[in-house]
């Protein structure tokens, strides 16, 4: 694997202005060009064939990198595409029966082999044979169209094969496709992945050169750490003197927390008199309003998640994997308690998310949390915390810093109790090696 490059898919271009297109994503520092090939079978569109990389080819400097989403990848069409001027071409796993043979088809014609799967397809289905080609592309979102959020599950793909990768000294890269811009492209590149195609955030913007600069800049780390998220739920808040505060940091003023407001939870945005980035939901607490033209998303009333739900959706999507949710816990009780399992939506996307109050802070733990003043958000020491089993059993939970260490114990939900502890250190965690934690921090 080498250095991080970025590969624009002109799956997003304007294919009337194509030529133009690719020139200034070229010229902004774009090392491969994206060349999606549908066949209609495979996936539901008809996209470019030969005649397209071959009026590109003499034109452009960059790698070629041809992803054939077809249905049957054949020593026939492989050395077409090769002819044409294709530098690296990708086939599907889930059409080929012998990856190995389609290797040796596809580097017979002097071009590098590339092979695929889609999100919901096992790593274990190409990980043995990986060493049979030069690069893995894993799909971010389900193939066929542009425009799609990341599927963050895909996220523990990208380490596992690169662990794998590692661990066996080859000299293999990791591509992603899909749902990639510059408030997420750190997600992959952290993970291990390092050819990052991205269609719509490069394409289908106006400004073509300053978009792929800017990528380059997130991808080389220029964007620090992925973005923390603060949302607003519609549930009532106590104590705004409280809530303030955590607008008073620095990541704050300097614009590296995205606020979202989940439908009525503009209110207490509106309480605070600070600017919010976005208003998600069905509206109807609030009607139609334009928010002083703050952007919004608007959703059918008959939609299958709450608002808070897709407030945290969008955070995730837009690289923010620090989520603090205020409002969650005022109001009807099964409204607080459905707002709980929200933290464990957010683990499982390889977030870390709590729920703050004037008096508590609520975390969801499937491996490590790390606990300071800092993290909380306010600048104030916690005084306690209490630990208990989500789930029949957890295993092997370790808490340190705290005024009794404890190690390896046992927790399970039918005892009805938890772990009720005092902080010793500015600085304590909380982990846990098999099962899922609730963790209530109190202030």
């Amino acid at each position: 694997m080498g250095k991080i490059k970025l590969a624009p898919s002109i799956l997003s271009a304007d294919i009337s202005n194509l030529y133009n297109d690719v020139r200034r994503a070229e010229d902004a520092g774009a090392e491969y060009l994206h060349i999606d090939v549908m066949d209609g079978h495979f996936v539901k569109n008809i996209t470019f064939g030969t005649n397209v990389v071959s009026a590109l080819r003499d034109k452009s400097k960059m790698v070629f990198d041809v992803h054939l989403m077809i249905d049957n990848p054949n020593e026939d069409n492989i050395n077409a595409f090769r002819r044409a001027g294709a530098d690296i071409i990708t086939v599907h796993a889930e059409v080929v029966h012998d990856l190995e043979g389609i290797s040796k088809i596809i580097r017979n014609t002097g071009a590098r082999a590339g092979i695929s799967i889609n999100p919901d397809t096992p790593l274990d289905t190409i990980i043995g044979q990986a060493k049979s080609f030069d690069m893995v592309l894993l799909m971010t979102v389900v193939p066929g169209l542009g425009g799609q959020a990341y599927i963050h599950s895909v996220t523990r793909k990208i380490e596992e094969l690169k662990r794998y990768i590692d661990e066996q000294g080859l000299d293999i890269d990791i591509e992603v496709d899909g749902g990639i811009n510059a408030q997420n492209i750190n997600i992959p590149v952290m993970a291990g992945a390092n050819v990052i195609v991205a269609g719509s955030a490069v394409f289908g913007c106006a400004d073509i050169s300053a978009t792929v600069m800017e990528l380059r800049e997130a991808k080389n780390g220029k964007r620090g750490e992925a973005m923390k998220a603060y949302i607003f739920l519609a549930g009532e808040v106590e104590d705004y003197s409280f809530l303030r505060s955590y607008f008073e940091c620095d990541d704050y003023k300097n614009g590296k927390i995205l606020t979202v407001c989940a439908d009525g939870g503009i209110k207490h945005a509106e309480k605070l008199g600070i600017k919010v980035d976005i208003v998600i939901g069905d509206m109807d607490s609030v009607g139609s309003q334009d928010f002083n033209g703050v952007k919004t998303l608007v959703y059918p009333k008959d939609k299958d998640k709450t608002d808070g739900w897709l407030a945290v959706d969008y955070a995730l999507d837009n690289g923010c994997d620090d989520i603090t949710i205020f409002g969650a816990l005022g109001g009807r009780f099964d409204h607080s308690w459905g707002n709980v399992f929200l933290l464990k939506y957010i683990a499982k996307r390889n977030g870390v998310g709590r729920i703050a109050d004037s008096k508590r802070q609520i975390f969801f733990v499937d491996k490590f949390l790390k606990l300071d003043k800092n993290m909380l958000g306010h600048g104030e020491k916690p005084k306690y915390v209490s630990v208990f089993s989500a789930g029949d059993m957890a295993e092997g939970v370790t808490l340190k810093g705290f005024k009794y260490p404890l190690d390896n114990a046992v927790l399970l939900l039918d005892d009805g109790i938890g772990i009720s502890n005092e902080f010793a250190d500015d600085t304590a965690s909380v982990s846990v090696e098999r099962g899922e934690l609730l963790v209530i921090v109190e202030m």
